[in-house]
């Protein structure tokens, strides 16, 4: 690795944390997934011509970056738990973390009460500690186009399992082979990968059949549709200043 890899390393942001909570009904599972977006360099780093904080002319170094996405928890909740146990462990789980999650949960089968029941004890749980999460409500519907909802969002079923795929057919997501669930996740993805046309813009999709298991897949589609449509995106990283004239640049321009 060049000394101008490292330093641009170096500049890349730290990585975000997403839950996605697939809320199950009585005879579905309840999937949780921890997924961490990153960025990682595109090309090679080149100078651009910009402007410092009093208005004159300089140079910096940048990088093009995308975003990308490593899964690092799947699980299951076991059939029948009570919707108070469901919330006690994902505020286990989310107390694990640090800085400040993004909790996706999908309140459309089990209504707003367990996802309000979510919001309050998680409040009292990090109540005193530095954690600072955020829930965001997810409708998903059988529409075309993404609205607001009271405290969230409701979105198409396409969009939201198109994500992942998207990401996975563009070798962006990825999820560790360590975990016990990782094969099932991949078949369900590969599953849906066969009845969504994700090339066109008016996607089509079968209908999913009675019985089909769909929680990890959309556990993961909740995080990753975050990632992609809530945070922010950066398109390059810039090297610290200090850092800039020991280090061999290729100029592109601006």
């Amino acid at each position: 690795m060049t000394r101008i890899d490292q330093i641009m390393r170096q500049a890349l942001p730290n990585p975000d944390i997403l839950v996605g909570v697939d809320l199950g009904q009585a005879r579905d599972y309840t999937a949780i997934t921890i997924t961490e977006r990153g960025h990682r360099l595109v090309g090679d780093p080149y100078n651009a011509d910009t402007r410092d904080r009093r208005g004159r002319p300089t140079v910096e170094v940048r990088q093009r970056v995308e975003p990308e996405y490593q899964c690092r928890h799947l699980e299951r909740l076991p059939l029948g738990m009570p919707y108070p146990d469901q919330v006690k462990r994902i505020i286990k789980l989310t107390k694990r973390l640090s800085g400040s999650p993004l909790i996706i949960a999908d309140q459309t089968g089990v209504g707003r009460a367990v996802v309000d029941l979510l919001v309050t004890e998680l409040g009292e749980a990090i109540e005193g500690t530095d954690l600072e999460p955020t829930v965001v409500r997810i409708g998903i519907t059988g529409g075309a186009a993404v609205s607001r909802i009271p405290g969230g969002f409701s979105v198409p079923k396409v969009d939201l399992v198109g994500a992942p795929l998207v990401l996975m057919q563009n070798d962006r997501l990825h999820v560790a082979e360590s975990l016990k669930l990782q094969p099932t996740l991949v078949k369900e993805l590969l599953n849906f990968r066969r009845k969504i046309n994700i090339n066109t813009s008016n996607a089509t999709y079968e209908a999913w059949r009675e019985g089909d298991h769909d929680d990890l897949v959309l556990s993961l589609a909740l995080g990753t549709w975050a990632g992609q449509n809530l945070l922010r995106t950066r398109e390059y990283v810039r090297a610290p200043a200090a850092l800039v004239p020991d280090a061999p640049i290729v100029y592109r321009g601006g």
